[in-house]
């Protein structure tokens, strides 16, 4: 059975943050009340009452990095390098780099532009209305971050594109999705104001269409740990931000929820609270009434973690999990990883909304036996899906030979067991 070549287990893109002056101080928040919002649905309607498969983005998948896309008939994936776009065929089980050229030797090489699939781009994919969009290198003298939005056929066909990023590297974004004709961006940069270390934090969009940008959200203060994680129910966009202050620890954790009307075209507050515990807040929108939030990681090893609601302007904890976890909000579930040294095996607990357990047991990565040379798995970077279906992007050790990078894996519940998993796409870059 494949180990994990490193025990303590955490999610790529956190490794390249500070973590270790997170501090755990636990909930002492009190909720501030939300305003008075009219609702444009009715009481009750959930994220999939609202939800429209043709215009909307789906949560379950790409509000990481790297992201992946689904279609009827196909996976894709890019990267978190991005030289290269992969699939999966769901009908044959194919998998390999989008492009239709049997001669090609497709990603043998680290970049291969004479591959249809060398496309160069930011590690994220989003499938919209039939067709694959992603942003990537352009060197047309037209983008000051040498960046554009590209848009293709599922069959790698018909390349073309949209427009150029025409902003400032700070509001380039870092994580994309469409949703109802627009891309939302967002990012967290380290800047310099007046002297003074500051995170900046923002959220934008533009129109898939005529590339007309609009900045939505624009945060900067003295905080550490700054991340969004953004949520698309109908026609919102609901952002949440989550921080600490370094030089007032005691503080602990800042949560502000907003969500962007994408008809009113305008940013309204929902919620916002002090002294939590851990970092990098992740949300998932069940109905405008229920919305769960939850740090991804507890730093300091606090024993517990917790994921929270936000319920008729109160917040209470939804479900409570004693141990060392990273947490995951995903379609129907919350899903809870064991971190911890000398964890030979990962560790996983899956609950339901209510707290009830739909999986409890080791989480094994057997599948990845299928690649040349059993590559050792090195840790994971995104977690994605819903209570029955999960797919992870594992990080493999691309040193060895042959070379792997990065592979997905979806793994189908059922009945409280792992009933398949399954390789999907793989990179080598």
């Amino acid at each position: 059975m494949l180990r994990f070549k490193k025990t303590l287990i955490l999610l790529l893109a956190l490794l390249l943050l500070p973590i270790a002056a997170c501090k755990n101080i636990g909930y002492e928040a009190e909720p501030t009340a939300a305003p008075s919002i009219p609702a444009p649905y009715e009481s009750g309607m959930t994220y999939h009452d609202v939800y429209d498969p043709f215009t909307d983005f789906d949560n379950c998948f790409g509000r990481g990095y790297p992201g992946f896309a689904e279609s009827e008939d196909a996976y894709y994936y890019i990267s978190t390098v991005g030289n290269y776009i992969y699939y999966y065929d769901k009908l044959t089980g194919e998998r390999g780099v989008l492009c239709g050229r049997p001669e090609c030797l497709h990603d043998k090489n680290e970049i291969n532009e004479d591959c249809n699939g060398c496309i160069r781009a930011d590690g994220i994919i989003n499938y919209y209305k039939g067709q694959l969009y992603y942003t990537g290198y352009s060197d047309y003298g037209d983008s000051q971050v040498r960046r554009s939005l590209y848009r293709m056929e599922p069959d790698g066909t018909k390349r073309e594109r949209l427009f150029p990023f025409t902003c400032s590297i700070q509001y380039y974004p870092g994580i994309t999705l469409i949703h109802r004709g627009k891309l939302y961006g967002w990012t967290n940069n380290s800047v310099v104001e007046s002297a003074a270390p500051m995170q900046n934090a923002n959220l934008s969009c533009w129109d898939i269409e005529t590339g007309e940008y609009k900045l939505i959200y624009d945060r900067t203060d003295e905080v550490s740990n700054a991340r969004l994680s953004v949520f698309c129910f109908g026609k919102y966009v609901y952002i949440c931000d989550s921080y600490f202050y370094p030089n007032d620890l005691e503080r602990g954790t800042t949560v502000i929820i907003l969500r962007w009307d994408t008809e009113k075209e305008e940013l309204e507050s929902v919620y916002r609270g002090d002294g939590y515990s851990g970092c990098y807040f992740n949300i998932w929108v069940e109905s405008e009434n229920r919305i769960f939030f939850a740090p991804i990681m507890e730093p300091d090893k606090s024993g517990s973690i917790t994921v929270y609601c936000l319920c008729d302007s109160e917040v209470s904890a939804a479900v409570t999990v004693e141990g060392s976890y990273s947490a995951f909000l995903i379609d129907g579930a919350f899903l809870f990883f064991g971190r911890g040294v000398g964890l030979d095996e990962q560790y996983a607990l899956i609950t339901d909304f209510e707290g009830s357990t739909l999986y409890e047991g080791d989480w094994d990565i057997d599948v990845l036996e299928a690649l040349p040379g059993s590559p050792d798995c090195i840790g994971y970077s995104a977690v994605y899906g819903s209570k029955d279906t999960v797919y992870i992007v594992y990080e493999l050790d691309y040193r060895k030979d042959p070379r792997f990078r990065q592979c997905i894996v979806r793994y189908d519940l059922s009945d409280g067991e792992i009933v398949d998993s399954k390789l999907l796409c793989v990179s080598k870059w």
